[in-house]
């Protein structure tokens, strides 16, 4: 919709231009925008019949060819009309999420949001006096301005009120007819006439300040020579003008910092896709299920997933059946594709858009907030599932859902680990599974990923209280974890107090590892505690190996690597490598050499800090060193002269080395001291698949 309105105000300016400038390069340009307009959108039709009739208005023809364009236009309006009626008015447009309204309830919505981008009751209704005056008076003008017949001079005048009159009038009638059969309405379908009615209320601002619209040797003649709006003395009417656009101007302000609907009030006002996704980033398993809803969603998940973490995100699942058309997908249908998406999994978190999954998949009774899918979520306890959180945004929630058994399969989920520890002389853990997010290198995670563990527990006797289980993960473990996870299990949704021996409980939970965590070997502790208690006896006493202290239990120890720049993070891609891993060298046997490497945009670009194109040895160097912070890729074959003539199958690489090192001069300290890749003897490419 916003290439909509791009193309809806190129539309009417390269209309208007042409009417000005009556050349055929002019109207080639207006047809040739117009074709454009069809491709974008459906309701951009609208705005093409306007302009038909506009043109119409202002064309010279004999009465038997204005006869044919007139019932030409009558027979698209009417086609268009059927199209809309069809479309929006049919099963799939029924179960959406529309507003059901009147034509003259269309109006009033459309005014409202066109002049303060509320909806009613949303703003007091004094904001929208300045707006219907200086609406109305452009009215007054136009219609004054398309009926002059006076001079010669005033003809482009005429026509350009007349034209944007059928670019307002026409496109909105029309759509008015088609509602008149659907009662189905949503502000963005009328986005083709905004542009339009901007023109409108300025115009008469236009007509006082005599401002001309110049384009080579034509031009309109300016406003002072025009019939006034309003039979009043002209500074009367330059200070209402300026008292109206005041008053337009504050309550444009007014709307911007209103509390709860303000852009600039500091409440969330539009969709917080992010902030749901960064919540799912910072726990999501690499074995999870993750379900969008609706498919559409998925653009927005690959982007933020993308940013948000440093690990390669679950691959989204989606319901395609939920889609426009399959009014009779009900139920059953929802069941069977649910058995054969969800099934072996352990863990599932739903994405959710309800105003727009609705639209998709209806709720089953008018107050349930989701169709079939929010609902298998919704009420996970009823479906003998656990449920570990849930979190609502605006527009959009983020609901968890934990399957004792695998999911439909009911495959048992034992732990890869065995470890025996009990706390508290109640609660045993089981084990664990340390989860892989770099599938070559099993227990090591990167800065700014997920560390995903799943702990296994079991009770002696159902506990009273509510205990809470901490993770630290930590080099130095007497000062604070640098990373850590504290809170109940499963967000609560499954308190210890409902534990019951015999009954193992699955805790998959996740430590958000910073990104600016440093790279080295790390410990994981795990502990229990009691949430309420500040004393120094609030942990529970441990009883097992190999443990710190009395109350905490030592699990693993993992690797922590650098994390990747999000210029360089790529959404589920595998990556290879060859002879090296990042913090590691790549060398061909016959010694150690020093090397600078920086990033670039597919890669990495390495210089053999001891070999100067002045001087020095013209051996290649033996080992390039890769930075900790780069990614596993795979290293181009050979290396790279860096002066001197280069191989032909290297020539064209050289200049993209200096033209990098050019622009990230400023970034790196060895590109600032020597330029270019000309000035060492020799490069290496580290690049990526």
């Amino acid at each position: 919709y916003s290439l909509l309105l791009l193309w809806s105000a190129t539309l009417i300016w390269a209309f208007m231009r042409a009417q000005r400038l009556p050349t055929r390069r002019a109207w080639m340009l207006v047809g040739f925008v117009g074709i454009l307009g069809v491709f974008i959108h459906r309701l951009g039709a609208l705005l093409l019949i306007g302009a038909g009739v506009a043109w119409l208005l202002n064309a010279r023809l004999r009465p038997r060819w204005h006869w044919f364009a007139a019932s030409g236009l009558m027979l698209a309006s009417a086609v268009l009309i059927g199209a809309m009626v069809s479309g929006l008015g049919s099963d799939r447009a029924a179960t959406g999420a529309y507003i059901p309204a009147e034509p003259l309830d269309a109006l009033g919505l459309t005014f409202t949001r066109f002049s303060l981008d509320r909806w009613p009751g949303d703003a007091p209704l004094w904001w929208l006096l300045p707006w219907l005056l200086l609406f109305g008076w452009g009215m007054v003008a136009l219609l004054q301005d398309s009926g002059l017949r006076v001079q010669d001079s005033e003809v482009a005048v005429r026509r350009t009120a007349r034209s944007l009159l059928c670019f307002f009038f026409v496109p909105l009638v029309l759509f008015l007819l088609q509602l008149s059969f659907t009662r189905l309405y949503e502000a963005r379908y009328l986005i083709v006439l905004y542009p339009a009615w901007v023109l409108i209320v300025a115009y008469p601002l236009w007509k006082k300040s005599g401002f001309r619209i110049q384009d080579s040797e034509a031009a309109l003649p300016s406003a002072a020579r025009a019939q006034a709006s309003f039979a009043v003395a002209p500074v009367a009417r330059g200070v209402m003008q300026g008292g109206l656009v005041l008053a337009a101007l504050a309550t444009s302000v007014l709307s911007l910092v209103q509390p709860r609907f303000g852009l600039f009030s500091g409440n969330p006002v539009k969709e917080q896709y992010r902030e749901a996704i960064g919540v799912l980033a910072s726990r999501a398993h690499p074995d999870d299920a993750v379900i969008i809803h609706p498919s559409y969603l998925r653009p927005l998940y690959d982007y933020y997933m993308a940013r948000l973490s440093a690990d390669a995100a679950p691959e989204p699942i989606s319901f395609a059946d939920f889609k426009q058309g399959q009014a009779d997908f009900g139920k059953r249908e929802w069941e069977t594709q649910k058995r054969a998406k969800l099934a072996g999994y352990g863990r599932g978190f739903l994405l959710i858009a309800p105003d727009h999954a609705r639209t998709v998949d209806p709720p089953p009774l008018a107050q349930d907030r989701y169709g079939w899918v929010g609902l298998h979520f919704q009420y996970s306890r009823e479906q003998g599932t656990w449920p570990c959180g849930i979190w609502g945004f605006v527009g959009v929630d983020l609901l968890c859902q934990e399957y004792p058994e695998r999911s439909i399969s009911g495959e048992a989920i034992v732990p890869q680990t065995q470890q025996s520890a009990t706390f508290g002389q109640n609660i045993a853990l089981l084990g664990y599974t340390l989860k892989t997010t770099i599938a070559e290198k099993p227990g090591t995670y990167r800065a700014g990923g997920n560390l995903p563990i799943a702990l296994f527990f079991d009770v002696v006797t159902q506990p009273e209280e509510d205990y809470s289980l901490f993770l630290h993960l930590c080099q130095n473990c007497d000062a604070p974890p640098p990373a850590s996870f504290d809170g109940q299990p499963l967000e609560g949704y499954l308190p210890t107090s409902t534990w019951l021996p015999g009954k193992p409980a699955r805790v998959d939970t996740a430590i958000a590892l910073p990104a600016d965590l440093p790279p080295g070997r790390y410990q994981l502790l795990l502990g229990m505690y009691r949430p309420g208690d500040e004393t120094p006896t609030a942990r529970l006493r441990l009883d097992g190996e190999p443990h710190l202290g009395a109350e905490r239990l030592l699990l693993a120890e993992v690797i922590v690597v650098g994390g990747e720049n999000s210029e360089f993070r790529s959404q589920n891609s595998e990556f290879r490598r060859r002879g090296a891993t990042p913090g590691c060298s790549l060398s061909d046997g016959t010694g150690p050499c020093c090397s600078r490497c920086l990033l670039a945009g597919s890669g990495a670009y390495c210089f053999g800090s001891n070999y100067r194109a002045t001087g020095g040895s013209a051996t290649k160097p033996s080992t390039w060193r890769l930075p900790i912070g780069l990614r596993s890729g795979v290293a181009s074959a050979g290396i790279w002269a860096g002066s001197g003539r280069a191989p032909r199958s290297t020539r064209s690489f050289l200049p993209l080395i200096s033209l990098y090192l050019a622009i990230r001069s400023r970034r790196s300290s060895s590109a600032r001291s020597r330029g270019a890749c000309g000035m060492w003897r020799w490069c290496m490419r580290w690049r990526y698949r």
